[in-house]
């Protein structure tokens, strides 16, 4: 059980600290610069979600079936998701 603790924190501990780190920085004044730490912290969102996608629909281990084209297809999927998204949240607005 802590080893499966320890495993969640050290495959996804990157994405969480760049979320808040980009959360965090969200307090600047320039919009230029607001900007740049949004997608910066939706594309965390969108790594993260890619990471779960991945967990969840599949069981395989990828790097011994040599299947790298169901990764790249999900981490593209999710991509394509969280963008259309955030450009449907901007038109709405």
């Amino acid at each position: 059980m802590l080893e499966n603790i320890k495993n969640f924190i050290m495959r996804n501990g990157l994405w969480l600290i760049l979320g808040a780190i980009a959360y965090f920085l969200l307090q600047p004044q320039l919009p230029e610069i607001r900007t740049l730490l949004f997608i910066s912290l939706i594309e965390v969102l969108a790594i993260g979600l890619a990471g779960l996608a991945n967990f969840i629909f599949t069981k395989v281990d990828f790097i011994k079936a040599n299947s790298f084209v169901t990764v790249g297809a999900i981490f593209i999927g999710v991509h394509f998701l969280v963008g259309f998204g955030v450009m449907g949240l901007y038109f709405a607005m």
